[in-house]
């Protein structure tokens, strides 16, 4: 009996010793094939996983490797955390510009062209890019950033605009130089809707110095056709500004027309645009010599109503082509309404409100297939942009 129960102790005392051994090995398995050492896997924070005997934060391992501190697993391989821009990796091949991964320009010849500059068989050359674009107040969400952002995607070098307040310089020039570029904002000195003290001004954006800012043509407009007069109430004036760029004089007319509202019972609407586009008509020709200067006529025309593209009409006048239809020397060109005749430039409207429009002079350094109509990323405005290169070299 006694030996029984000497028996029975040995007998528990190695199922005991037999489960230990289990467990142990149990638990040791669940902790990952790579793990060999008990002692340093042990205590393994929730964010760590075991690698080789080690501690490893579980966002580290990478396939069969782990990455450093300054790198990522991205698609099973560790890539450097200075590629990272914004959510996203940007490849060798591109850089990453305010959060965005931007292909890196190719060296033109062996150099790299300046910021104004562009590749040209196989030569940097200094291309104006020139726009339009009516900004809507700067009232959408993130307008100054992704202004800012289609300046420099662009390229643009003048941009004259609409809808704006003088208090938009401040944050806009911010915005532009988180991309390294200066600008100069000048504003006419009044706006429109109210007279004189009217909300809506015009205004240049250029990072070329600016020899000379004017706000003209204001008062009391003749529609020449109608010969009914309109007091300026309600209307707009023109920005005039100077520059010179390459030796080059050039001579900019920023103007934003009477809107066509309402739009289908409007006809004085038409008579007021009419009478402001005659009278900076009659402006160019007394105060330059269409022929021969650089002029570049642009901005919101508001020409909703197929009557403004009409003979004599609001385009015909701002070409020039009012004065004289027999003789054409001195008419200028609507180049986007000419080569782009079937895109919208507003977002909403599909209608030709806004226009860029060259002297013949400057028509020969307009470069080929460059007019284009764009909706920049974020939509700042409910209007698009109407762009174009000028080779002023020529």
């Amino acid at each position: 009996m006694q030996g029984d129960k000497i028996e029975s102790k040995i007998i528990g005392r190695v199922k005991s010793i037999a489960m230990f051994i289990f467990f142990i090995s149990l638990f040791l398995s669940c902790s990952g094939n790579k793990v060999t050492n008990y002692e340093e896997c042990n205590f393994c924070t929730t964010t760590e996983s075991c690698f080789d005997d080690k501690c490893v934060a579980t966002e580290k391992i990478c396939d069969q490797t782990v990455c450093t501190e300054s790198q990522y697993c991205v698609d099973d391989s560790c890539v450097e955390e200075s590629l990272l821009c914004g959510n996203v990796f940007c490849t060798q091949n591109e850089s990453c510009v305010y959060e965005e991964c931007v292909e890196i320009e190719p060296l033109c010849g062996d150099t790299q062209c300046n910021k104004l500059e562009s590749c040209i068989d196989n030569r940097c050359q200094e291309i104006l890019t020139f726009s339009t674009f009516n900004l809507y107040n700067l009232v959408l969400p993130d307008s100054y950033h992704y202004l800012a952002r289609f300046i420099w995607k662009y390229n643009i070098g003048i941009m004259v605009t609409q809808e704006i307040q003088r208090e938009d310089a401040e944050p806009l020039i911010a915005e532009l130089k988180k991309y390294g570029i200066d600008v100069n904002v000048e504003f006419s000195s009044y706006g429109g809707y109210a007279g004189d003290n009217g909300y809506i001004y015009l205004a240049v954006i250029s990072r070329y110095p600016l020899t000379e800012v004017e706000t003209i043509i204001d008062g009391t407009y003749q529609d020449p056709i109608s010969q009914e007069y309109y007091e300026y109430n309600n209307m707009r004036p023109v920005l005039k500004v100077k520059l010179s760029i390459n030796n080059k004089d050039l001579t900019i007319y920023d103007l934003h027309l009477k809107a066509q509202y309402p739009i289908y019972d409007c006809d004085s609407c038409l008579y007021k645009r009419r009478a402001q586009a005659h009278a900076l008509e009659e402006y160019i020709k007394n105060n330059s010599d269409p022929e021969i200067d650089n002029i570049i006529v642009a901005g919101d025309m508001n020409t909703a109503s197929e009557d403004d593209f009409f003979e004599k009409n609001t385009l015909d006048m701002l070409t020039l082509k009012s004065d004289n239809p027999e003789i054409q020397d001195n008419d200028f060109l609507p180049v986007n309404y000419t080569y782009k005749r079937d895109e919208p430039t507003h977002t909403r409207y599909y209608s030709i409100l806004d226009h860029i429009i060259l002297s013949p002079s400057l028509l020969k350094k307009y470069q080929k297939n460059s007019i284009e109509i764009v909706t920049p990323k974020g939509r700042p405005s409910d209007h698009r942009a109407v762009i174009l290169r000028l080779d002023l070299n020529q």
